[in-house]
């Protein structure tokens, strides 16, 4: 149990869930009414997807050796390397799982003929060290480098099965067009990057003291409390206003569905972050925003049900 409080096993759940919705509630029925099938075969996918599973397992192991003293400050009781694990079990994991997520994710990724993707998970591995001893001290270079990692999850999964299709030939032949579904990848991926970031600077005010301790230079630290939550702000005005471009879009073509999913699980849940964003004085207040945005990245994803559904139908 304290090996799966460790590594964040919800968290790890929520990066496979992603990447298999971005295969199979997004491309997979996409495809179908092309008239052709997902090309990278089940096993080959699932190596990739774990290779991000494993990396990113090995970088809340990391995080947490070197937050012990922070992390006894923020969360006193919750600490384990030290306590239900010891730091040199907890640095032999790391090495361990970002060891064999890089392996396999360069292996995966030469299977699928972009060896040079593999020098992805060597930055993600590097960027992950280096977040920990160094990136998050600095203002907000350590909350951009966590989004953008993040962002990587829902766009390599997309990519590389497009990058396979475009490589046949005759896929390529039947004229279809495959940038509009690199769009809406993106488009994803920015959401993803977005709560993300809004999330982590919310944990930065949550973690204000213990951070201040261990020498951050985070943006509460270094603007104060005040101006973390307009910046924000500011990042959940423009999450609002590309759901609200989204919302319109759907009126337009009538549909009904995806204009009830998205004003009743993301723009409502939004405005009531950002309402309780502004009232939060506590830690244990800033802990629930910071869960309520984990959920409404989790509920933006799962938009891609009704997407799946609508093109079933």
């Amino acid at each position: 149990m304290a090996f799966f409080r460790l590594v964040r096993f919800p968290n790890l759940i929520i990066i496979l869930f992603t990447q298999y919705m971005i295969r199979y509630a997004f491309l997979y029925p996409y495809f179908k009414i092309q008239g052709f099938s997902l090309q990278l075969s089940e096993s080959l996918f699932l190596v990739f997807a774990l290779a991000f599973t494993c990396l990113a397992a090995g970088g809340y192991i990391i995080n947490d050796y070197y937050d012990v003293n922070a992390d006894k400050i923020n969360k006193p009781g919750k600490v384990i390397v030290g306590n239900s694990i010891s730091p040199d079990q907890a640095l032999l994991l790391y090495w361990v799982l970002t060891i064999t997520g890089i392996a396999i994710g360069c292996w995966s990724s030469t299977k699928i003929g972009l060896p040079n993707l593999g020098l992805l998970f060597f930055f993600y591995a590097s960027g992950l060290w280096f977040y920990t001893t160094s990136f998050k001290y600095m203002l907000l270079v350590g909350n951009l480098l966590v989004a953008l990692f993040i962002a990587f999850v829902p766009f390599t999964a997309g990519f590389v099965e497009l990058y396979t299709c475009a490589t046949r030939a005759d896929i390529v032949a039947t004229g279809v067009h495959l940038t509009p579904i690199l769009y809406g990848i993106g488009a994803i991926s920015v959401f993803a990057f977005l709560t993300t970031l809004a999330r982590e600077i919310v944990k930065d005010i949550e973690d204000i003291e213990g951070d201040r301790n261990a020498g951050c230079r985070t943006l509460p630290i270094a603007w104060g409390v005040r101006a973390a939550k307009v910046f924000t702000g500011m990042v959940l005005l423009l999450v609002f206003v590309l759901l609200a471009i989204l919302l319109v879009k759907c009126i337009q073509v009538k549909g009904w569905l995806s204009v009830t999913y998205i004003i009743g699980f993301t723009l409502a849940p939004l405005v009531m972050i950002a309402l309780n964003l502004f009232k939060a004085k506590s830690s244990k207040d800033f802990h629930k925003i910071s869960t309520w945005l984990k959920l409404l990245m989790l509920s933006g994803i799962s938009y891609l049900f009704v997407f799946a559904y609508i093109l079933s139908h």
